[in-house]
């Protein structure tokens, strides 16, 4: 098994933090709890505000589940912040609206390394694979230019969506500089900007947010993604119902096995599934699987008005 880090950076535990005090030299530590609303909208800045220093290591510490940790480091209140040195600590509240902008900013400050973009794996455009890309079924392209500023915070944005979309393997996410081939621009006078390709035929899509951007590729490409990169929820209540017409194989295997051994082991399946999941740990089409399955195992308690999820 390996670490698949999504969205988020490294998971810090109680047992673990010695290790990484001791190896790294400088710990960004985000603390987050549970029911914090506030603490979901800072998860994205953070893991965007990583991909810019070398020698800082950005990890997230869930207080509820490692109280005593939080509490040697004085975090009291989440989200926050807090940028150790082996010298030096730095804390700050985060309010709402934080954007990775002032988290880079905060995190140079108090880390004394200047930042910069570290580029994640990924094809490039260029004159002479452009005309096989675009005939592609599904093929986006995002267009930048380096002197262009708006194309800083395009990175992490291009970066994310090749995550979400890692699975679909119809789909495909390539980059081109404007600069190196600006014959391959001409169109694209509003720079970045993302561009979908279908078979030959021209799509931009919509990019005012993340968010956007995934539906639309989601709509002209027939995926099913959200921003997590798992399939969407597809609701086994139905089948429940009808035994006919079933949406996923993870309902049948899920009214299988409650027929089988009962309610109590899906409920230790459930619990084994949160810990995947959360955990981080398995490739995207594990935690994918595994999300599936907790689905259909919590729509067979609501079917059925079980105890216990």
């Amino acid at each position: 098994m390996i670490l698949f880090s999504l969205f988020f950076s490294r998971i810090l535990n109680e047992y673990d933090f010695d290790d990484y005090y001791q190896d790294k030299d400088n710990l960004a530590i985000l603390f987050h709890g549970n029911n914090c609303d506030k603490c979901k909208e800072v998860f994205l800045d953070f893991e965007d505000a990583s991909f810019f220093f070398r020698n800082t290591t950005f990890l997230t510490l869930d207080c509820s589940k490692n109280p005593k940790l939080c509490k040697k480091l004085a975090v009291v209140r989440y989200p926050s912040l807090l940028l150790i040195r082996k010298s030096h600590r730095a804390h700050i509240v985060f309010d709402k609206g934080i954007k990775s902008e002032k988290i880079i900013d905060f995190v140079m400050e108090n880390s004394c390394e200047c930042p910069f973009y570290q580029y994640f794996e990924h094809s490039t455009i260029n004159q002479s694979n452009i005309v096989s890309y675009i005939k592609k079924p599904c093929g986006v392209i995002a267009f930048y230019s380096q002197k262009s500023i708006n194309s800083i915070p395009f990175w992490p944005v291009v970066r994310n969506i090749s995550r979400v979309f890692i699975e679909d393997k119809s789909i495909s996410i390539s980059t081109c500089d404007c600069d190196t081939h600006p014959s391959l621009c001409n169109k694209t006078s509003d720079l970045p900007v993302f561009i979908l390709y279908k078979n030959g035929s021209e799509i931009k899509i919509d990019q005012n947010t993340m968010s956007e951007t995934v539906e639309s590729i989601n709509s002209h490409c027939g995926a099913n993604r959200m921003l997590n990169g798992f399939s969407k929820h597809i609701s086994c209540i139905d089948y429940f119902t009808t035994n006919k017409n079933s949406p996923s194989e993870f309902c049948s295997k899920t009214i299988y096995r409650y027929k089988k051994h009962g309610y109590k082991t899906l409920l230790k399946d459930a619990s084994f599934l949160e810990h995947i999941i959360e955990s981080r740990y398995g490739s995207l089409s594990t935690l994918n699987n595994a999300s599936r399955l907790l689905d259909a195992i919590r729509d067979l308690f609501t079917y059925n008005n079980l105890p216990g999820l």
